[in-house]
């Protein structure tokens, strides 16, 4: 059984793709970036990206939802040692409330610049998940939960643009504010130093949020 897993930077100078829960995940033309990028799934989304590099889910009841995943053939990690234990998968620690905030750490461990974050919509305007509402111990989040995610990724923005990660939202109508947004299929053909591409701006309701 492994103890921890150890990132090399075999990534360096690559580009590396978080495909997060969020509706827009879904939609966006993923398989376009297959061989031109690394992939990072994180939780459901590797049944979006089956052929990703990474798994990753920091919670242990996912794994013990989902049996471990046996399916996946990529390396699976998790912040869990009792999942590490109870299905060998490699652990990978760090600061964050969300598995998406980890991935974006292990991308950056693995020395991937830049990073595009997709699936990242945090707000409930569209719907919490691309896919079916979790069942059982699994619980879904609200949107004060997101508006705490949110802030908690606020925090920790500026200590990646110090180090020099670049990190891209390709996100639609995200609340996530703190990395600038660029559109998908700019991001992945190296339009990173393009302007910002105007999107439907993300407001605030009591319902959840919506886009405008």
């Amino acid at each position: 059984m492994p103890s921890k897993y150890k990132p090399v930077a075999d990534w360096q100078g690559q580009t590396a793709i978080i495909v997060g829960s969020g509706p827009s995940a879904a939609t966006t033309p993923l398989e376009l970036a297959r061989g031109r990028a690394r992939f990072i799934a994180v939780n459901d989304s590797w049944r979006l990206v089956p052929w990703a590099d990474m798994l990753y889910a920091s919670d242990g009841i996912w794994w013990i939802d989902h049996n471990g995943v046996p399916e996946f053939k990529g390396r699976r990690l998790t912040s869990s040692p009792h999942a590490m234990r109870t299905f060998g998968i490699e652990l990978f620690t760090s600061v964050g409330s969300t598995s998406g905030q980890r991935a974006i750490s292990l991308a950056e461990k693995m020395k991937a610049n830049p990073i595009l974050l997709v699936g990242f919509e945090m707000h409930t305007g569209n719907g919490v998940h691309w896919h079916e509402p979790h069942q059982g111990r699994l619980r879904n989040p609200g949107k004060g939960e997101m508006l705490v995610w949110r802030m908690d990724m606020e925090r920790v923005a500026r200590r990646f643009a110090e180090r020099g990660t670049r990190i891209l939202n390709c996100t639609p109508a995200s609340a996530l504010k703190c990395f600038r947004y660029l559109p998908f299929l700019e991001a992945i053909n190296g339009g990173y130093d393009a302007p910002s591409t105007d999107q439907p701006r993300y407001r605030d309701h009591a319902d959840g949020g919506t886009a405008v």
